[in-house]
C-alpha cells in the first residue's frame, strides 16, 4: 500500500493501473480486521484512503479503535505525526454523515499546526502542504 501511495503522489501510477487495481482488490477481499492492535493509525488511514479513493465501499468505522470510551480520540495517537497526517488527508474523502471523519478534521488540524514547527524539515513540509492544500480545496 505504501508503494501505491508513493506512485500516486509521484504522478506515475497510471503506468501501473492494472497492478494497482489487482492489489487493491486483493486487500479489499482480505477484509482485514482493522480493530486488531497490529494496525496502527497510519496503516489504517492509508488503507482507507487508497480503497475509498479507488471506489471501494469501506466504512469509516475502522477508525473507532482510535476513540476512547468518552468518544474522544485516544491520547496516544497525538504523538504519531505520520498517522495524524495520514488520517487528516484521508478525512477529506468523507461523505455526508461520517461524523467520525468530521471529528478527525477538528482534532488533527490543531495538533498538526502546533507540532509543525518542531518537526524535521521533510515531514514539516508535508504537514504544511497538507494544511495549505485543504484550505484551498475546502
Amino acid at each position: 500500500m505504501n508503494l501505491i501511495d508513493t506512485l500516486e503522489r509521484l504522478g506515475v501510477s497510471y503506468h501501473f493501473e492494472e497492478e494497482i487495481d489487482e492489489l487493491l482488490e486483493r486487500f479489499f477481499k482480505l477484509n482485514s480486521n482493522y480493530a486488531d492492535k497490529a494496525y496502527h493509525l497510519y496503516t489504517v488511514a492509508l488503507h482507507f484512503h487508497l480503497l475509498r479513493q479507488h471506489g471501494y465501499c469501506i466504512s469509516c468505522d475502522i477508525f473507532k479503535k482510535f476513540i476512547d470510551e468518552n468518544g474522544k480520540f485516544k491520547e496516544n495517537i497525538k504523538s504519531d505525526t505520520r498517522g495524524l497526517l495520514s488520517i487528516y488527508e484521508t478525512s477529506y474523502l468523507r461523505v455526508h454523515g461520517e461524523d467520525i471523519l468530521e471529528d478527525v478534521i477538528a482534532f488533527t488540524t490543531d495538533i498538526l499546526k502546533s507540532m509543525a514547527p518542531h518537526l524535521s524539515s521533510t515531514i514539516e513540509k508535508q504537514v504544511a502542504h497538507a494544511l495549505l492544500k485543504s484550505m484551498h480545496e475546502h
